[in-house]
């Protein structure tokens, strides 16, 4: 499974972006984007992404 965070994370409102995976060089994989809450504890995870080194873009209530 996803096991890196390549991306640059973002803070946002508190909350902490991740994309969280392999790099894309490696072939098709599994990759995920994390919200990460103040007590460090993952708010949500979405899994509906491959692999990817972009950073997380916040704005206006949508990742």
């Amino acid at each position: 499974g996803p096991s890196e965070i390549i991306g640059t994370t973002v803070i946002s409102d508190g909350l902490v972006y991740a994309i969280i995976g392999q790099d894309p060089e490696h072939g098709d994989g599994v990759g995920q984007i994390t919200c990460i809450g103040p007590d460090g504890k993952a708010k949500w995870t979405s899994k509906d992404t491959g692999r990817s080194i972009s950073t997380v873009s916040v704005a206006g209530g949508l990742v």
